[in-house]
């Protein structure tokens, strides 16, 4: 943390390679732990840099540098961390509830979608635009262990992207052994994308018929009783305010950084379901 190169910030250049930067300028007026904290207030509270640059005595774009260095780290950071689990561990650590009904659940999938601002150009307008939002937004696509830690965090798309095809470019597929299988809701229509020896658990279909089987009706029921467990969260990940907020286009690299912290830094909380393991 002592040697970040800050935003915007002029280094010496001849001693990067070895890690000794010499920043030019004041002093670092914040320690890397009030930085860090500085950082996660930003995202938790989704408080303005301003607000913050008023409460911390420091300008705002001084707290801009903070905020755009950091969360590029910790980006870096969290990328590196080995977030899949062994086939092992999940069986280890699977809630009774799945180990009743589906006991081979690798992962349980869903989509979620973030707001931005509507873009200048007609294209990108229409690529962005979510007709389950009404409004242009960003997805991300997330998996989660039976036992709800996150496992897989994808990056983002434009809100138009189905969640088939943001299941298949994000590759989360290519992570599955045989004998796994995943558990997804209705939108999620990849039985013919899934590799050899994997299976999909998805509610039924009418399929042209007036009405579902009892039997059909009885897995539309366990298939959600388990799938509410990566809807939860979901709603842990955007707890984090600043996921809440209209980002504006000019942000929209800095957008995707934010959202794989945030995801990540759910993983440091207790877990959702306690006691549940057998």
């Amino acid at each position: 943390m002592k040697n970040l190169v800050y935003h915007h910030s002029k280094t010496n250049s001849c001693n990067i390679l070895s890690h000794e930067y010499v920043k030019r300028g004041p002093k670092r007026s914040l320690s890397p732990e009030n930085e860090f904290f500085l950082v996660l207030v930003r995202m938790r509270l989704g408080l303005l840099e301003a607000d913050i640059a008023c409460r911390a005595s420091l300008s705002t774009a001084h707290v801009s540098r903070i905020c755009i260095t950091w969360i590029d780290f910790l980006h870096s950071y969290f990328r590196q961390l080995p977030i899949w689990p062994t086939r092992s561990y999940i069986d280890e650590t699977m809630p009774k509830s799945f180990k009743a009904t589906y006991p081979s659940t690798r992962v349980v999938i869903d989509c979620t979608e973030l707001y931005i601002e509507m873009a200048s150009s007609v294209r990108s307008q229409s690529a962005t635009y979510s007709n389950y939002k009404h409004y242009n937004t960003a997805k991300g696509l997330l998996g989660i262990t039976p036992a709800e830690s996150i496992s897989f965090v994808s990056d983002l798309y434009a809100g138009r992207t189905s969640d088939k095809q943001a299941t298949v470019d994000c590759k989360i597929l290519q992570l599955l052994e045989a004998g796994d299988s995943v558990m997804a809701d209705k939108g999620f229509d990849i039985d013919h994308d899934l590799p050899a020896g994997t299976t999909l658990n998805i509610p039924p279909f009418l399929k042209g018929k007036d009405y579902l089987e009892p039997q059909e009706e009885i897995d539309i029921r366990c298939i959600a009783s388990v799938c509410i467990h990566v809807e939860r969260a979901i709603s842990r990940i955007k707890t984090f305010r600043i996921l809440k907020t209209v980002f504006p286009i000019s942000m929209a690299a800095e957008l995707n950084k934010i959202w794989v912290v945030c995801c990540f830094l759910t993983n440091f909380l207790p877990p959702l379901i306690k006691d549940a393991y057998s």
